[in-house]
């Protein structure tokens, strides 16, 4: 997947005397001009960005490593919404960050590199009759998503600190919604929705996909993986519905529905981290037996 730069897209630029200069794509997509003077010389060192935003960079000094930074602060929501099937919401989330290079004697060219990497969830309608995706959720079990983190704009591209976030917010879950008609998948035939995400190793840890449709909810559990800048993770289901009751469930003096609870949600009665699945059943307990039932020692 590539970013195309469209004509009035803007982005950041830094020199000798460009300190965080917005330049504007023209008609050309391969090339961008200022609304202003701008000096620019020979060997200046040119550095750049996209998309430009004048509130994200902020002088940092690094001191630790003796390194005088400066960060972008860089946020990616753990809420989505995907309109069509061409991936057009993924354009607004990325951030691309350009290889520094030394103006010489032709016009400069800004090389760009992107910072976030995409899941591709491929839904597969084994059903008798067409569904809608409504939303797929991803679920950590283990390291979190980063939503927002800071990355250093202005590092040598062999430096430790070129393309490297550093998380500040995190989030147990993430979500992609479908709002469309593009949505609805045919018996047989598959969607593909896509979320961006900040780059994370969870390969430490397992990642709980929940697939809510039409027709009923979807859960996989998959092996987590260490999700790099600029690459595409792509992940598919083509498994059995859970039936979740839509009447509320009762257990002594407590009443529970699943039609209307959040399940990501662990300090919920049932959610779907206390639980546990095989090919034909899964099974929910409560908070009080832990993550764990078969190492609760409470008496019940």
């Amino acid at each position: 997947y590539s970013t195309k730069f469209e004509e009035g897209d803007q982005i950041g630029v830094f020199a000798t005397n460009a300190e965080n200069e917005p330049f504007t794509i023209g008609s050309s997509a391969s090339q961008a001009h200022s609304d202003k003077k701008v000096l620019i010389t020979q060997g200046d060192v040119l550095y750049g960005y996209y998309p430009y935003n004048p509130n994200y960079i902020k002088g940092v000094d690094v001191t630790d490593e003796q390194v005088s930074a400066k960060r972008a602060v860089v946020t990616v929501p753990a809420e989505q919404v995907q309109t069509d099937a061409n991936f057009s919401h993924i354009t607004p989330n990325d951030f691309l960050i350009a290889k520094p290079v030394t103006v010489g004697k032709n016009t400069p060219k800004l090389t760009f590199q992107r910072l976030n990497a995409w899941i591709d969830f491929k839904f597969y309608n084994q059903e008798d009759s067409d569904l809608k995706i409504q939303s797929v959720t991803l679920e950590s079990e283990g390291e979190e998503f980063i939503t927002t983190g800071m990355v250093d704009v202005l590092a040598d591209e062999d430096s430790d600190f070129f393309m490297e976030l550093r998380g500040t917010e995190r989030e147990r879950v993430v979500k992609v919604s479908a709002e469309g008609d593009w949505a609805t998948v045919k018996s047989g035939e598959s969607a593909t929705m896509r979320l961006a995400v900040l780059p994370v190793d969870m390969s430490q840890g397992t990642i709980k996909i929940t697939v809510t449709t039409s027709q009923g909810v979807y859960t996989k559990r998959y092996k987590g993986k260490n999700f790099e800048s600029g690459n595409v993770y792509r992940l598919e289901y083509n498994g059995k519905q859970i039936y979740l009751p839509t009447s509320s469930v009762s257990d002594f003096d407590n009443s529970f529905r699943f039609s209307t609870a959040n399940l990501h949600n662990d300090n919920s009665y049932f959610s779907w981290k206390r639980s546990k699945e095989s090919e034909n059943l899964i099974v929910f307990w409560e908070k009080g037996f832990g993550d764990d039932p078969s190492t609760c020692t409470k008496r019940v």
